[in-house]
């Protein structure tokens, strides 16, 4: 059994170990489960993922931002703060741009999501400092929220798929409420990291991010989920209000020809 479970981690980082060897020999950039694009001074760690999302490290010059807008991208969500030639190079080019600073504590989104309503999915770059644990989580958050993924299914794609590191994840998933199966894991994890490893559950700050992460999503569905029985009881209330109108139309034509 122990033998098996190292097979499995080991077949789990040389397919990640032969992804970051090919994101490497392209320069930083790999859209993954899609065609492989060449890259141009993108930032470090750039990927896409299927949803559209751009994904990477902080864009530290006009020339990678200029690279992130050929490419399509129109907003710009930064957890770390920008260098001030590449913050010139956004607002030339008229690009949206969100600063949503955050380290161990996940961050209010409402202003994200808000933002986000403007904009297709791969018309938009998350970036942090390297693009692995916070992008990851912020990530994970936003394919949970509005593409329907599981939320744990989202941290597993974006995780550091180095053995204990996923040990580690599974445990807090767990203790959490979010129970994964070993298949799950063997095909999905670590698919979107990066090649700067991904993200880690291995400290507190990390774990804390993580939960920080769930509880966002966990609040958001709740919220998504009272706006649609919301919206289905006025739809109720509108529907029985016109039925009584019409009774009542139907009720005064009879008098009248009475």
């Amino acid at each position: 059994m122990a033998a098996h479970a190292s097979t499995m981690s080991s077949s789990r980082e040389l397919r990640w170990l032969l992804t970051t060897g090919l994101v490497l020999a392209l320069g930083g950039l790999a859209v993954l489960d899609g065609p492989v694009a060449h890259a141009q001074a993108l930032p470090t760690n750039t990927r896409q993922v299927p949803e559209g999302y751009w994904l990477g490290g902080r864009p530290e010059s006009a020339a990678e931002v200029e690279a992130l807008y050929g490419r399509g991208v129109r907003f710009v969500v930064s957890i770390h703060a920008l260098p001030a030639e590449s913050r010139a190079a956004v607002r030339e080019r008229g690009m949206g741009h969100l600063n949503l600073w955050f380290g161990s504590r996940f961050p209010e989104t409402e202003a994200l999501l808000e933002a986000l309503g403007a904009f297709r999915p791969e018309e938009v770059f998350i970036h942090c400092t390297y693009g692995a644990d916070r992008t990851g989580a912020l990530a994970a958050f936003l394919l949970a929220v509005r593409h329907g993924m599981p939320m744990e299914e989202g941290l597993l794609i974006f995780a550091y798929p180095q053995g204990a590191n996923l040990n580690a994840l599974q445990r807090l998933l767990r203790d959490e409420g979010y129970p994964v199966e070993a298949a799950l894991v063997e095909r999905r994890a670590g698919l979107f990291a990066g090649n700067l490893g991904g993200l880690k559950a291995n400290e507190e700050s990390y774990r804390q991010l993580i939960r920080g992460a769930l509880r966002a999503a966990e609040g958001e569905r709740a919220r998504q989920a009272a706006a649609v029985a919301q919206s289905r009881l006025l739809q109720g209330f509108r529907l029985r209000w016109q039925q009584w109108q019409r009774a009542l139309h139907l009720l005064r034509y009879s008098r009248v020809q009475r």
